[in-house]
């Protein structure tokens, strides 16, 4: 596979090569043949860590880095993007990526604040979290912890949920259905957010073969670049493969299916 998650299976879709230790990896990236590019896709800090390392070990510059900083369930809709790229434009999953993160929305319901990964807690709220029942509403990516208890998910086509365990998730109050989007949910066992009761979901508002789509369209070309040391197209800041920065142009952050915003 050309694609590796740095990750286990319970976070990427079925089929998805993966693995959360150096030998797993290492051993992923010798079963591709010499001179096939593939990339290793990361979302936490450990994880990119060791991409780094099983790159290093395979001494093989046809092995590419991908770090998505993201959720558990935004990081499935990312592998799931990424995989459907052509083995030519593999250069291009990080605007992939940062596409659909565009078209995404993400919240995160815990029963608690200030554990490890989690918001710090205002004195209000830390008063509210030791009481029964409650809960509050994260947003994973600005880190802002929204002033409701309930959480409605706007319209979408598919929705990627996560939670603790059955008798303990705080989603009695949350609706997920907007839209008629289908459903699917992960299981991460207990390998997930530091709090006794908690549940996470992404809705995607774009299916994720019309961003590829559009990442590939001829118009999205002029935004590219090509690594000046190896001649693979490329986005952003540096080359996933050479690692040597690009010659910087627009950024495509924040396009979406509409175009360039």
């Amino acid at each position: 596979m050309p694609i590796v998650a740095v990750t286990d299976a319970s976070r990427v879709p079925d089929g998805t090569a993966c693995a959360t230790d150096l030998e797993g990896l290492v051993a992923h990236l010798r079963a591709v043949r010499p001179g096939v590019d593939s990339v290793l896709v990361s979302h936490t800090e450990r994880g990119e860590a060791l991409a780094r390392a099983a790159r290093l070990a395979c001494g093989e510059r046809s092995v590419g880095l991908l770090h998505v900083p993201s959720t558990a369930t935004a990081f499935f809709a990312s592998i799931g993007a990424v995989r459907l790229l052509p083995q030519e434009c593999l250069g291009l999953g990080g605007v992939v990526a940062s596409i659909l993160s565009s078209t995404m929305w993400t919240r995160v319901v815990l029963s608690r604040l200030g554990e490890p990964g989690t918001p710090v807690p205002t004195f209000s709220q830390r008063l509210r979290g030791a009481f029964p029942g409650a809960r509050f509403v994260v947003d994973p990516v600005s880190g802002v912890v929204e002033p409701t208890k309930e959480l409605v998910a706007p319209q979408g086509v598919i929705v990627l949920t996560a939670s603790s365990a059955p008798a303990t998730r705080p989603d009695s109050r949350i609706d997920l259905t907007a839209g008629g989007a289908y459903r699917y949910d992960l299981d991460l066992g207990s390998d997930g957010w530091r709090a006794r009761r908690w549940t996470e979901a992404t809705v995607l508002t774009r299916q994720v073969e019309d961003v590829v789509h559009h990442a590939l369209q001829p118009s999205s070309y002029a935004y590219y670049s090509t690594c000046a040391v190896c001649g693979r197209i490329a986005w952003g800041e540096r080359c996933i493969f050479c690692q040597v920065p690009l010659l910087v142009r627009d950024d495509l952050a924040v396009q979406t299916i509409g175009g360039i915003q």
